[in-house]
């Protein structure tokens, strides 16, 4: 579908998705959005015209990657993941729902586990999210938990928020930033030590 300008297409898409007798929200309680936006012939055909519009948003490579072909033609293998990742901000878009920040803490003995999880959703990135902050008691090695800030798109904030594992904590980083929620957590950042010079 052709726009004369990316805000008019993009409008066009957000009411044809609003005005959808099949309301997102309801169709997530059985199953994840991009499971139901495939299923729907209508709503693949919006994604895949607000792709379009927002392809300029797009490295060459990722956009092969959501849509099999990049601005100029070049084709390659398309990563369902990134598409499915995609489809989740796309229906946070034409619901108007914000990007939320995460601050999770997992105990450092599923470090291995919470990677597994993030994983799934960290598309884009390395698949070490859990590794880097290492935190104990007294901000010194052994680590005893690790903790991360993600900045996310609301559906993947519900997905992390609803795994309910008690080594597997998600605090809202709008009510709370980490330094405070490492106060909660009674926890502190393990700092290197500087070796001293002879």
């Amino acid at each position: 579908m052709k726009f004369k300008t990316e805000k008019e297409g993009l409008q066009h898409i957000k009411e044809k998705m609003i005005l959808d007798p099949k309301s997102w929200s309801q169709r997530e309680k059985k199953c994840t959005k991009h499971v139901a936006i495939w299923d729907d012939e209508s709503a693949r055909g919006m994604f895949e015209d607000w792709l379009w519009l927002k392809r300029f948003m797009f490295s060459p490579e990722e956009l092969i990657a959501l849509r099999g072909e990049d601005h100029r033609g070049k084709k390659g293998k398309i990563n369902q993941a990134k598409r499915d990742h995609y489809v989740n901000v796309f229906v946070d878009w034409t619901e108007g729902r914000p990007r939320r920040m995460a601050v999770i803490i997992v105990d450092a003995n599923q470090k291995n586990a919470a990677n597994a999880i993030a994983s799934q959703l960290n598309v884009i990135g390395d698949s070490e999210t859990f590794g880097g902050l290492g935190l104990s008691e007294n901000g010194k090695e052994p680590a005893t938990a690790y903790g991360c800030g993600w900045n996310c798109s609301a559906s993947e904030y519900d997905f992390l928020d609803k795994q309910n594992m008690p080594w597997w904590r998600v605090y809202d980083g709008a009510l709370m930033n980490l330094q405070e929620v490492l106060a909660f957590e009674g926890l502190k950042q393990i700092q290197p030590e500087l070796k001293k010079r002879l």
